[in-house]
């Protein structure tokens, strides 16, 4: 028995597995800086160029713990002809591939049935605000409030207005809506694995999502509002990046006069455009969309009021 114990502790544990991989690690970065040292030595001596030498050298030692020693900085030209200057629009004058939209707004103003109508809009091949024809999208919403009569009652004179509009490129399956209305925590990993399967299944253009408060932004006990918000956002970059769609957040909005939405300010710092919605305070059917940030990118075609409509949810005045 005594040998097998002998044997047993000479054997590597699977507990210390990160220190043998440094050491592996550690042991290659000394050969190859060896390897580089001999090399620039022999070039020396027979006679090299000591500055090319050096620069060579350096171009080495920046490698060191990295695979890719290749510059990314990119010039200005470089820039302009990158596919990332070319990304594809999804609403004209509104998302493109990679934007970032955030809309807030009081309580019962309206913002998820704007949300909605813009995605429902656009999957049809009709822009939400201009009316005129535009190329149809994939669009899904992740619906973490409103009861399904709720959802209907918005949903269906804008689908028959729709139908009747632009019948000959109607498609059902272009607009989906995942209901969670007891809410989702995507930083919770079961309930970020079901959104991103959703996400995945439907490859959407456009994700349209709310309200952000019950989907995990509000911050834990012990937890501070910028540690919830990181790792909040973390997840949606991750989303967007690897699924490439452009995404529409509905949020509430802090306590008092401002419209930011509730809870830290990297929410606010995070998005392209930054709408807040207000209603007119003589016209009940008049909704100003105003913006609780400078937008980032210029040239959008939001409009600056919206009223309320009874086909087509609310008409835009630019």
């Amino acid at each position: 028995m005594s040998i097998f114990i002998a044997l047993q502790a000479n054997v590597p544990s699977i507990a210390n597995v990160r220190e043998y991989c440094q050491i592996v690690e550690r042991a290659s970065v000394a050969r190859n800086v060896m390897r580089a040292a001999q090399q620039a030595l022999g070039d020396i001596t027979d006679g090299g160029d000591p500055f090319v030498v050096a620069d060579e050298m350096n171009r080495f030692t920046l490698g060191i713990g990295s695979k890719d020693v290749v510059q990314r900085a990119m010039t200005v030209e470089e820039m302009m002809n990158s596919e990332e200057s070319l990304s594809r629009t999804i609403i004209p004058g509104l998302f493109k591939e990679d934007y970032r939209v955030i809309v807030t707004a009081r309580s019962g103003i309206g913002k998820s049935t704007m949300t909605k109508m813009v995605g429902f809009c656009a999957a049809q091949g009709i822009h939400p605000f201009t009316r005129r024809e535009m190329t149809p999208i994939r669009v899904l919403v992740v619906d973490a409030e409103n009861p399904m009569e709720n959802l209907l009652q918005v949903m269906r004179p804008l689908r028959l207005t729709l139908m009747t509009r632009n019948g000959g490129v109607y498609n059902e399956d272009r607009f989906r809506v995942w209901r969670k209305p007891g809410g989702i925590s995507i930083r919770n990993r079961r309930d970020r694995t079901e959104l991103q399967r959703e996400i995945a299944l439907h490859r959407p253009d456009l994700v349209v999502a709310g309200p952000a408060y019950k989907m995990g932004v509000t911050r834990q006990p012990g937890e501070s509002w910028e540690e919830a918000a990181s790792g909040w956002l973390e997840v949606w970059d991750s989303l967007r990046t690897t699924y490439s769609f452009a995404l529409f957040l509905e949020a509430h909005t802090s306590k008092g006069e401002a419209m930011d939405p509730q809870g830290s300010s990297y929410i606010t710092q995070w998005c392209e455009t930054g709408l807040a919605m207000n209603a007119d305070k003589d016209d009940p059917m008049t909704i100003h969309l105003e913006r609780f940030r400078g937008d980032r990118l210029q040239e959008l075609g939001w409009p600056k009021k919206l009223i309320r409509d009874k086909d087509w949810l609310f008409e835009a005045v630019h």
